[in-house]
């Protein structure tokens, strides 16, 4: 792997020092063609989430969402415009609301320039009943936070606490039991404004904003 960095560091560098910007693009693209490099289905608060990366995106014109339920045909639902950046760059969709207890086939289409089409590999989603429910006693909280907690199942779960700036400023794991559950968290060290309680577990992820006064 070493090795194998080293070698792309020293073909870039000669092929900036050898040869015009284009001519290196056009080598670059044949190195790192367009394609979804990764894709990945997240359900969050009963939508599911579609995170994709692609390279060479400045190849790409446009993207297609396609879903599938059950074996059945896939059908566009929703789609998003290349930003035009060079190299790798990363997309998110949602699929707001999808039916609950069905297994979901997810797919990206890409649209180039060149009037070529790529798929993705596929990735997969279920949105089923809420194994987690959660709600703060208090919002806007002061000096902690008091989160009450209904899991179906006995478990650790994921705790994160982020900013609106996406900074993560709380980690850590708490042991839920079956039924409701109570956990508190200092809120001493955070800014005022608006951060995320984000709770994880399997693929389940549910996510509260609140206020620091």
């Amino acid at each position: 792997m070493k090795r194998t960095t080293i070698f792309l560091f020293t073909l870039l560098f000669l092929l900036t020092k050898s040869f015009s910007q284009e001519d290196t693009a056009q080598v670059l693209r044949t190195i790192l063609p367009l394609k979804v490099t990764n894709i990945e289905a997240i359900v969050v608060n009963k939508n599911v989430q579609l995170l994709w990366t692609v390279s060479s995106n400045e190849d790409a014109r446009n993207f297609e969402v396609e879903r599938a339920d059950g074996g059945g045909e896939y059908i566009k639902i929703g789609g998003r415009l290349s930003t035009g950046n060079t190299g790798e760059a990363s997309y998110e969709f949602v699929d707001a609301m999808p039916r609950k207890n069905v297994s979901f086939a997810y797919r990206v289409k890409i649209n180039g320039k060149d009037g070529t089409t790529i798929l993705s590999e596929l990735c997969f989603a279920r949105v089923g009943e809420e194994a987690i429910q959660c709600r703060l006693k208090q919002n806007p909280v002061r000096n902690s936070i008091e989160a009450e907690v209904v899991s179906t199942e006995a478990g650790n779960i994921q705790v994160s606490i982020f900013t609106s700036y996406g900074q993560k400023v709380l980690s850590e794991v708490a042991k839920l039991t079956t039924g409701v559950n109570y956990l508190s968290f200092s809120s001493q060290n955070l800014l005022p404004g608006i951060h995320r309680l984000v709770l994880e577990r399997g693929s389940e992820r549910k996510v509260i904003s609140f206020v620091k006064e």
